[in-house]
């Protein structure tokens, strides 16, 4: 029962009779503050930890550990009949922003986990049902969502754009992030990955099927999101803005909320939940995975023999530092983390400078002559431009606005102290100044007899004999064929 004033709304509540509106929260919100997360009232009060979030980081660690010490052994037997499919439905799933950020590989992660419990006959069949199940439970999540009261006003607000907002730099900064985030970009995910595929495997083909679909299904979930959003704000008499705050814990509020709505609705959240663990995981074995990758081939003399315990090593000491996430104050340190670490300006930083280095010191043209060798055909003169001028420009642009504009992040309406912001300046540089440094060390070490211009092309313009390359890669392949 409602009762409404001139510029209140009150409601009834139990033995309440007087109860504002705005002052109502949503269950599952409640839940998932004051039972999940038990979270403290600041960064300065990391209470103690959560046993349940810390013994589920575990599992998923240990399980992370055997995926990769496992799975490398096998990918070579599976690639060559099945490496493209692999591929490309490991990135169908990574697109959605409103999970946390969890960029997704589904098919990968099952792809090698067949392969450690039934082989390599199952691989096609698992990949099939775990790429599409995402898929089907989120159309039956969007059907339900329009149906919702609300809902189109939440379709609205996703659909009808602010133009005012264009004005603000941190726009431009998560649209940039976004994209390096969906498409893993800097990470070394899709280079330890595609390190995998045939010599002669068309790694343009995948790339434009890659962001259609990726950027397609980023599109359509924008729908079962903000469909659900709008039917928060429905019941909760709320503006969209509001229900609609961003933040690492979205996810868990805006889907629940639609599971709920239903039939049988526990056994849809199990299956939604299991699916959220399986993005989790396959975005934490990828990431990992790339890392690993690269350590172990900078120095193959000390770590390929002993990968396995370099692999419990990392992921031993990662487990630890996770633990800071999962104390009472925790999600106060993922959220600082994310924004200084992990996304924003280091993400778009690490993109424009892997673009000038492929575009200007690599040498476009010569990066040309290298996709030619692999494919057969040059690619389209459009991806030219955006290797050379484009993609520089823009990412050079965003991040220097982003320096000169900055606004200090935080966590719905909590503001971290100063003395954080400063902790987490000094982990973005961290990330920003390691190319830098790295290349200045190497410009230094590589002996050169000639001008500094000649140095620099005898660093980034290596001579490639690609005959031997390409008898190398035949060879690996009819071994592993002949396996």
């Amino acid at each position: 029962m409602y009762n409404m004033t001139y510029n209140q709304t009150f409601c009834e509540v139990r033995n309440m009779s007087r109860v504002l509106v705005t002052d109502l929260t949503d269950p599952i919100k409640e839940f998932w503050d004051r039972r999940a997360l038990q979270i403290s009232s600041g960064i300065d009060e990391p209470g103690t930890i959560r046993w349940e979030l810390a013994l589920t980081l575990l599992l998923a660690w240990i399980m992370c550990y055997f995926c990769i010490w496992k799975g490398v052994k096998w990918t070579g037997k599976v690639r060559a009949s099945n490496g493209y499919l692999a591929w490309i439905m490991c990135c169908i799933w990574k697109g959605v922003k409103w999970t946390g950020k969890v960029r997704a590989s589904n098919g990968y992660l099952a792809w090698i986990m067949c392969c450690i419990w039934k082989g390599v006959k199952w691989t096609g069949k698992v990949v099939y049902f775990t790429a599409v199940f995402p898929y089907v439970l989120m159309f039956i999540l969007f059907i339900r969502g329009v149906t919702l009261p609300g809902a189109a006003t939440g379709i609205r607000y996703y659909l009808v754009p602010d133009m005012s907002k264009l004005k603000n730099i941190n726009v431009w900064m998560e649209a940039c992030s976004q994209v390096g985030w969906s498409y893993a970009l800097v990470l070394g995910s899709l280079i330890a990955l595609g390190s995998y595929n045939r010599f002669s495997n068309n790694c343009y083909r995948d790339s434009v099927l890659l962001c259609t679909i990726n950027s397609s299904t980023s599109f359509f979930a924008g729908f079962v999101i903000f469909s659900v959003v709008g039917f928060m704000a429905e019941q909760q008499k709320k503006p969209i803005s509001e229900v609609a705050a961003s933040g690492p814990g979205l996810a868990f509020l805006a889907y629940p909320s639609a599971v709920l709505q239903l039939p049988v609705s526990p056994l849809w959240s199990a299956l939604f939940f299991l699916m959220f663990v399986m993005l989790g995981l396959d975005s934490q074995f990828c990431t990992i995975e790339g890392f690993v990758t690269a350590i172990v081939d900078q120095w193959p003399k000390y770590l390929r023999k002993n990968k396995e315990a370099f692999i419990a090593a990392v992921c031993i000491i990662s487990y630890f530092i996770g633990l800071t996430c999962v104390t009472q104050g925790g999600m106060y340190v993922f959220q600082l983390l994310d924004s200084y670490a992990a996304a924003g300006m280091c993400v778009i930083g690490l993109m424009c400078m892997e673009s000038i280095a492929i575009g200007w010191f690599l040498g476009v043209d010569r990066w040309m002559e290298m996709v030619k060798e692999m494919i057969g055909y040059y690619p389209f003169i459009w991806w030219k431009l955006c290797w050379k001028f484009i993609t520089p420009f823009v990412t050079f642009t965003v991040f220097m606005l982003n320096i000169v504009m900055w606004t200090n992040p935080s966590y719905v309406n909590y503001q971290f102290p100063t003395y954080i912001h400063v902790i987490g300046w000094l982990i973005a540089l961290t990330t920003l100044l390691s190319p830098p440094i790295y290349a200045f060390y190497l410009y230094h070490a590589t002996p050169s007899t000639g001008s500094w211009r000649e140095r620099i092309i005898a660093i980034s313009r290596p001579e490639v004999d690609w005959e031997a390359l390409k008898n190398k890669h035949q060879e690996e392949e009819e071994t592993s064929g002949s396996a």
